[in-house]
């Protein structure tokens, strides 16, 4: 019988995550769905993505990946991965993907997926554009 992927409570995305080593609490630092840069392409310096995963069994590879909207499909901007150990499906995990110094190559819409063993999961839409500072 395959395993039944992980249920989403939450998905965000910010500049950073931080996680208290006494406590185990998260703190998400800088919340974002909009990004500008004076150019393109640009390099975003801190694209944190933070989920909350409950109801699965066992280790489950999850993946998150920056997707470019373009007219002609979409594109893979970057892509990471990592394992999550659930004792029972009653836990709930946090996961962090750090995609710090990700280059946005041009203004527009981008979105962030997140998958595991091959299922989508959830995903959240990230806007860039561009200030006008810039030349």
């Amino acid at each position: 019988m395959a395993k039944r992927p992980p249920m989403v409570l939450s998905m965000v995305l910010c500049d950073s995550v931080w996680q208290d080593p006494t406590t185990g609490k998260y703190f998400l630092l800088g919340l974002l769905e909009y990004v500008g840069a004076d150019a393109f392409p640009a390099i975003y310096p801190g694209l944190t993505v933070f989920a909350e995963l409950t109801d699965a069994q066992g280790e489950v590879e999850v993946m998150v990946e920056l997707l470019q909207v373009l007219p002609s499909g979409n594109r893979t901007i970057r892509t990471d991965r990592g394992k999550v150990q659930f004792p029972d499906k009653t836990t709930t995990i946090g996961v962090s993907f750090s995609l710090a110094d990700t280059t946005l190559p041009e203004a527009g819409e981008y979105w962030l997926e997140l998958s595991a063993g091959g299922d989508h999961l959830a995903a959240r839409r990230l806007v860039a554009w561009k200030t006008g500072r810039g030349s």
